[in-house]
């Protein structure tokens, strides 16, 4: 399993015994991005208690169907919804009193009541605006004819969309009785005119957690063409004869229709998006910090070790010391054949000593920049030719020699040959458990 494991990350260095060098710019740069946090959880927040509930999408759908298809759609309330119709004739603005203009549905073959309503489905909706005549030759008609012809009055279900009502999008006819759409069509006297309506159709959908998904359909007339032909023999139903002013035929290309998808905008919504953004800004912020901090790091290291004093104590190294007093010891026994005091050699090693404990100091110090000469130095080549920014870039290259994992390493491997060819004076300092951190973390075993 170990070669699947891509999600632990390699160690870290550490900085000034820390995990990272705080800084005030850092920190003011934190702040402003608190308070944009908070803006924007109290922008998101207005946003969603004024703002609109759902996510609406709206498509055109135009798709070739097989016959079995196209039958099977007819069959779907959705794709051929029934409608409830209102029919009437007049002429011009005048009520039509004359009993003998009829109107025949083809469905059921049956003649219906002008300006009453009926219930059919859209595709079934073929009709006849018939005359009753007395004879074959309807002198009658021909005779009654008035002004230019005949207006068809169609009322039907009608609907709006209310895409943010949390019920239901579509509010019909059945939640509102004022809502019904109307059209008027011109029939001419002396023509048989044929009235060809095009149906649409809109499918409404809501996908929903926990409930059952939201599906309903309306429609309306799209479009429509009349065009007249010559005048039509008459015709001979249930015993009658009628002379055929018009057709009217609505056209369901149900292959043809409109969709709207809808989403409830939920508060996981609203908090995904929150974290979105959040995320975004604050790796927006650290890579401004970045290209600050490894500037300034850099700095700051290298003013660490310039004014702060570096003592070399022979007392806590005791490696050296050991070995330091061996070979003194060794050497003034040498030189004065062993016929030296004792007492005068141990206190000449004490000076010694206390020669090495002394201070090494250092009275060089760096001046304080401005927070934006360390972004400058990302620039460098087109400002190296001030001092600051060659002071910044002297700090950096500096740390980046010595800091180097290929120079650590050959290091490392230099002073690991040194210490296998080195006698131990006390073989105790070989064991890095003798270490007092080791010593302190064995406490906790």
């Amino acid at each position: 399993m170990h070669p699947l494991d891509i999600i632990s990350e390699s160690p870290n260095l550490f900085i000034f015994k820390k995990e990272s060098n705080k800084t005030n710019f850092g920190g003011f740069l934190f702040l402003i991005y608190l308070i944009i946090i908070i803006l924007i959880f109290i922008y998101y927040l207005i946003n969603y208690i004024e703002g609109d509930k759902y996510i609406v999408q709206s498509f055109s759908h135009f798709n070739i169907r097989s016959y079995d298809e196209r039958r099977k759609r007819n069959e779907n309330i959705n794709y051929n919804p029934n409608i409830t119709f209102k029919l009437d004739i007049r002429e011009a603005e005048n009520i039509l009193d004359n009993n003998k203009f009829k109107l025949l549905f083809r469905h059921n073959n049956s003649l219906l009541k002008r300006n009453t309503t009926f219930k059919e489905r859209v595709s079934n909706f073929v009709l006849y605006i018939l005359y009753e005549c007395e004879n074959s030759n309807c002198n009658s008609y021909n005779e009654y004819k008035k002004g230019f012809g005949l207006y068809l009055d169609l009322e039907y279900d009608g609907f709006y969309l209310d895409h943010q009502n949390k019920y239901k999008p579509i509010i019909k006819r059945e939640d509102n009785e004022s809502l019904i759409f109307s059209e008027e069509f011109l029939f001419n006297y002396s023509y048989s005119t044929f009235l060809d309506i095009q149906w649409r159709n809109i499918l409404y959908t809501e996908k929903k957690f926990f409930t059952n998904d939201y599906n309903d359909s309306c429609g309306y007339i799209e479009n429509y063409k009349i065009k007249s032909v010559g005048s039509a023999s008459p015709n001979i139903h249930n015993s009658k004869i009628y002379k055929i002013i018009g057709v009217v035929q609505t056209f369901n290309e149900n292959t043809f229709y409109t969709e709207y998808n809808r989403k409830r905008i939920s508060e996981f919504d609203i908090l995904a998006n929150i974290l979105s953004l959040i995320s975004n800004l604050y790796f927006g912020a650290r890579m401004i910090l970045k290209y600050y901090s490894k500037n300034f790091n850099n700095y700051k290291i290298i003013e660490k070790l310039l004014d702060h004093n570096i003592k070399i104590n022979m007392q806590t190294s005791g490696i050296l010391k050991e070995d330091k007093v061996n070979v003194d010891m060794n050497n003034k026994k040498d030189k004065f054949n062993n016929n030296i005091d004792d007492n005068n050699l141990i206190q000449d090693i004490n000076d010694s000593e206390k020669d090495d404990d002394s201070l090494i100091e250092s009275n060089v110090k760096l001046k304080k920049f401005h927070f934006y000469e360390f972004f400058l130095n990302n620039l460098y080549c087109c400002f190296k030719k001030k001092i600051r920014q060659k002071l910044i870039h002297i700090c950096n290259k500096i740390v980046y020699k010595y800091a180097a994992i290929d120079l650590i390493i050959k290091n490392q491997i230099l002073i690991e040959n040194f210490l296998k060819d080195y006698k131990w004076n006390d073989p105790n300092l070989n064991n890095i458990e003798n270490n007092d951190l080791f010593i302190k973390l064995k406490t906790y075993l």
